[in-house]
């Protein structure tokens, strides 16, 4: 039965004034970063809906078939209430109208959403606040607080002492919520964040796939038959403008010794990841879809060890898979490409759920899920090649939280967070979060794009790529435009095949897992160095970029030295 919301009023509690409760607490706009007032933009007619969980939908499966061909439904979690999005995004009206078609029209609510000053990552306001109190606060004072007040429940989240989900009845009424809590004095409240679902427009960067395998190189470090085209390991000036040498050093530490990352853990945050991918199936230490993380179950529900990349559309399972490959394929076994970081084995953690939409969407439940997993699992290495526009670096305190608790892990030494500094259309210079956060955080690096003309990448320089890289603060460049690595199997009968992999995983995605494998690489020789450590170890053993100075990636300088890997002969 569905529950009324009860009328609001102002309240006092055992003598703590509660803060003073909003005219219409649906008309609230804005969230406190630091004590700010951080106003966010309203988006009109945002066609985003919560179907409650026992909504009576059509039974016969054509009426289910019709509602999937018209709206994006997504599962938000086993047995929770479903995400509705109407993938022509025209209406919202509309898709209320596909609602009411097969399912009880009040059983589904219009979800509110946001965009904070120039980002275009849009917040969607679920009904759902993650509640940070004192670790000694236990679910039944929560509980009888909020439940004096407010038509909500309350369940722990399973991840931290003293955290909370609270489920709002009422959508709209959430971040206004959210605020109040931030202000009480009746309970010892560190933060409170809207679990907000957060959407970015999906790239368009459809594979493409090599015509034949290359030649071999002079004297290739591998015998992988991809590598002559594999301009990230080994700049031979082949392509238009190149600059010789303008690479991440792959190759000339190769020379001098081969590359072993063994006894490393590289967690992959990412959409799924083609696990049986013949170059990547040996290198995979373990999965775990945050997507699915149930606060009721906790870290041993069975559905966490199983990622959903049969229900991905191709391009979705492409990105994740991709970017593991930069790291970890197999590398001289004469198949394929050769990976950078030989031995390290990847964590393959799923934080968005498939999505026929244009959009691609996480939550910050599922985020925070994934940090803990990537430490549970033993991680030294996060690798993010996603983010998002915030207002501020401390807005979401949440997802800092875990951050910061990364940099407490591994024995206290901490688990180094590489993050993709993101990819400017827009002309927004600064990285998204949780990138902008490295100037912050001593364990958080910012990872940005460059070209093989060994310069930052910027449109329509070098190449014919229409995009940008951010950078900011504790920023290093790695190469992002045409990579040549794994994607999607698409012949299960080849292992060699030239469409298993793709010659253009582009931007600042691409770059990220070049730096996070060049850090397992780091940490192998070197394992008793803190996270702050490798950063600065690999920032100033940098090369420098063309035309501006900043910090390109060189794994052979930071594990031999300059002197060591000069460029040498034609």
């Amino acid at each position: 039965m569905r529950i009324v919301p009860a009328l609001l009023a102002t309240l006092t509690l055992q003598g703590y004034a509660f803060a003073q409760v909003a005219t219409n607490p649906s008309a609230v706009d804005y969230m406190y970063v630091n004590g700010r007032q951080v106003p966010l933009t309203v988006v009109p007619d945002a066609p985003f809906y919560r179907i409650h969980s026992d909504a009576r939908v059509a039974a016969t499966e054509s009426a289910q078939a019709d509602l999937q061909r018209v709206m994006d439904v997504r599962e938000v979690r086993p047995g929770a209430a479903q995400l509705a999005i109407r993938r022509t995004a025209d209406s919202a009206v509309a898709a209320r109208q596909a609602i009411s078609r097969y399912t009880r029209i009040q059983e589904a609510d219009q979800l509110r959403v946001f965009t904070a000053g120039r980002g275009t990552t849009l917040l969607i306001e679920y009904p759902e606040i993650i509640l940070q109190c004192d670790e000694r606060v236990t679910l039944e004072e929560v509980q009888r607080y909020l439940r004096q007040h407010y038509q909500v429940t309350v369940v722990p989240t399973g991840l931290r002492q003293g955290q909370f989900l609270v489920r709002v009845v009422t959508p709209s009424h959430t971040l206004w919520l959210a605020n109040q809590l931030r202000s009480t004095t009746a309970i010892p409240v560190r933060y409170a964040d809207v679990n907000f679902f957060f959407a970015r427009p999906s790239g368009s960067n459809p594979p493409r796939f090599l015509t034949r395998w290359p030649a071999l190189s002079p004297t290739p470090p591998t015998n992988d038959p991809g590598f002559a085209e594999q301009w990230a390991l080994e700049n031979r000036a082949a392509l238009p403008g190149a600059l010789r040498g303008a690479d991440m050093g792959f190759a000339r530490a190769y020379r001098i010794a081969p590359l072993d990352a063994t006894g490393t853990k590289i967690a992959v945050l990412d959409y799924a990841i083609d696990v049986n991918h013949p170059e990547l199936k040996s290198a995979i230490d373990s999965v775990f879809n945050a997507t699915r993380y149930d606060p009721d179950k906790g870290f041993d529900d069975p559905a966490l060890r199983e990622l959903d990349f049969d229900e991905q559309p191709e391009a979705q399972a492409d990105h994740g898979t991709a970017a593991a490959g930069i790291i970890a394929a197999l590398s001289g076994n004469g198949v394929g490409v050769s990976g950078v970081a030989p031995g390290a084995k990847i964590v393959a953690i799923q934080i968005s759920r498939p999505s026929d939409s244009d959009l691609e969407m996480v939550n910050g439940l599922a985020v925070a899920a994934a940090f803990q997993a990537a430490d549970r699992a033993g991680a030294h290495v996060v690798s993010l090649s996603w983010g998002l526009q915030f207002p501020d670096p401390e807005a979401y305190p949440s997802i800092r939280a875990e951050i910061d608790a990364l940099g407490r892990g591994r024995g206290n030494k901490g688990i180094l967070v590489v993050s993709a500094a993101g990819n400017d259309t827009i002309n927004i210079p600064d990285p998204d979060f949780p990138a902008d956060y490295a100037g912050r955080a001593s364990n958080v690096i910012a990872a940005g794009a460059s070209n093989w003309c060994g310069r930052r990448k910027r449109a329509g320089q070098c190449d014919e790529e229409r995009w940008s890289s951010r950078f900011g603060a504790q920023t290093l460049f790695a190469p992002g435009v045409d990579i040549l690595t794994t994607t999607n199997q698409r012949d299960r009968n080849a292992a060699n095949a030239l469409t298993n992999y793709r010659a253009n995983f582009n931007g600042t995605s691409a770059a990220t897992p070049f730096v996070a494998a060049a850090a397992a690489l780091v940490l192998k020789q070197h394992p008793t160095w803190t996270a702050d450590q490798v950063r600065t170890h690999l920032i100033q053993t940098a090369a420098t970029l063309t035309a501006g100075g900043d910090a390109r990636l060189d794994v052979c300088n930071a594990l031999y030295g300059a002197s060591r890997c000069a460029l040498t002969g034609p």
